[in-house]
């Protein structure tokens, strides 16, 4: 990971791709064949592992988005507080993941291999609840409703909420910072600059968390229904219904990554990097380009790629003083800027 990423957010937002990516590899192939197939042919171990992986990673979702949005809180409301240490973000995977596993361990231990016998004998993976069965079933249903979807999306609305609040409604957002703007480092304008690149990036986490929603909502409240219906019912249980809400939730993994890419021009760079080894029809980011960066405390600026030292008209049509060199606000990713700054002998400034 490049220097410049080793961001608290950019960790969590991996830890959102690693769940992702156990999803996608671990449990689509093997769910597709526990309901489509007559048979189980991979073993008892593996009708346990992947029920397991599937719910724990779920969670770890879910979970991260809450630390990401109390961590976008923090940084947009308390600007002056001391930004969120790359250990405590470790900490809080850890964390996440622990919580995740002791809420998927009650189905790694009901999910069991069976022996079925009708015109033949197969091995199918099913679950089998101690008894009582069905107030089981029911317990276990909810328990996971609640805490894997309901109160952590409950937890993430009602932070963007307040962001949202701030960054958009709140007339004195910078009035924490009054002493930059009278300092004459930072114009109006690029404030307003500042304020329009925080609220694309909010843009971008909330849209995250409302495709995470909308497309594990189905299978939850299908889940949900399912278990506490009469379980012998006729509408109990539609092979078809559950393949259709289980591809939409699985689905979920595939969008993150285009979102990021829409909204996020660092994670576009890399991608372009990435993806031109392996596709020579890509152009190519080069690593110069990269380098014409920096980070100042969280805050992450961008050099125009065709502008050294220049006399003329910076990136917001404002002339330059001093020969200095123009750039923009590309990414912002804290609240605690340093709008003046050296490199070797050169200084810039944003006016």
């Amino acid at each position: 990971m490049r220097r410049m990423h080793r961001s608290v957010t950019n960790i969590f937002l991996l830890n959102v791709a690693v769940s992702d990516i156990l999803i996608t590899v671990l449990n689509i192939p093997f769910n597709l064949v526990r309901v489509l197939s007559e048979e189980w042919p991979f073993g008892s171990l593996m009708c346990s592992v992947i029920p397991f992986i599937q719910v724990a990673a779920v969670y770890s979702a879910s979970w991260t988005m809450v630390c990401i949005a109390v961590d976008r809180l923090i940084v947009t409301v308390y600007p002056l507080r001391p930004r969120m240490p790359i250990h405590t973000g470790i900490a809080l995977v850890i964390l996440v993941w622990t919580f995740s596993i002791l809420g998927a361990l009650p189905y790694a231990l009901i999910h069991q291999t069976v022996t079925a016998i009708s015109f033949t004998t197969s091995i199918r993976c099913i679950a089998i609840f101690p008894p009582p069965e069905v107030t089981y079933r029911r317990y276990l249903s909810l328990i996971t409703f609640l805490f894997q979807f309901c109160i952590p999306l409950s937890i993430t609305g009602i932070c963007y909420g307040k962001i949202s609040q701030k960054l958009w409604f709140s007339h004195n957002f910078f009035s924490v910072n009054t002493g930059l703007l009278n300092g004459g480092f930072l114009s109006v304008q690029n404030a307003g600059l500042i304020i329009r690149n925080r609220q694309r990036s909010i843009k971008m986490l909330i849209l995250v968390v409302v495709v995470f929603a909308t497309c594990w909502l189905p299978i939850s409240v299908y889940h949900l229904r399912r278990d506490f219906e009469d379980l012998n019912g006729p509408t109990s249980h539609s092979i078809f219904l559950f393949l259709l809400l289980h591809w939409t939730a699985m689905s979920s993994t595939c969008y993150s990554p285009f979102i990021y890419c829409c909204w996020n021009s660092c994670y576009r760079s890399q991608a372009r990097i990435i993806y031109g080894f392996l596709c020579f029809c890509l152009p190519k980011t080069s690593a110069k380009e990269l380098r014409q960066q920096v980070t100042i405390r969280g805050l992450v600026v961008r050099f125009r790629g065709n502008t050294r030292d220049t006399a003329g008209s910076d990136e917001l049509g404002n002339p330059s003083q001093n020969g200095m060199k123009s750039f923009n606000w590309d990414s912002v990713v804290g609240t605690r800027e340093m709008l003046s700054f050296h490199e070797g002998h050169r200084t810039y400034r944003t006016a």
